[in-house]
């Protein structure tokens, strides 16, 4: 089995994420990153460091007004005066226009976090 990682993936070091309805610490962090990279070294799969090909694959199969949202999500929330994590709490309901996206980040992160 092939496998690509990047050193990058350690910049994302979430300090929560919602689980059973309530906040708990991630199950995705870094040092499981090390563990899973043991566990293919001990039994000697191939892991590669992954090609940049810009955005354009990610633009073939996403919406640009969702690449964009995610490119300037976190300085949004930070400039809307939010202290803690990135974490939606407005969801659209299903009698609203979805194709309307939300003015502000608030209502921007439920709307992708459903959006399909």
């Amino acid at each position: 089995m092939l496998t690509f990682f990047s050193e990058g993936s350690r910049q994302r070091q979430a300090r929560s994420e919602l689980h059973d309805g309530a906040l708990v610490t991630p199950f995705e962090c870094p040092e499981r990153m090390d563990l899973v990279l043991a566990a293919l070294s001990k039994a000697a799969f191939e892991v590669r460091s992954p090609s940049d090909y810009g955005l354009a694959p990610v633009l073939a199969v996403h919406d640009a007004d969702y690449v964009a949202f995610l490119e300037n999500c976190w300085q949004a929330w930070q400039a809307a005066g939010h202290a803690g994590e990135a974490i939606p709490n407005i969801w659209p309901a299903r009698t609203m226009r979805g194709d309307r996206i939300p003015q502000s980040v608030s209502g921007q992160l439920g709307y992708y976090a459903l959006a399909g």
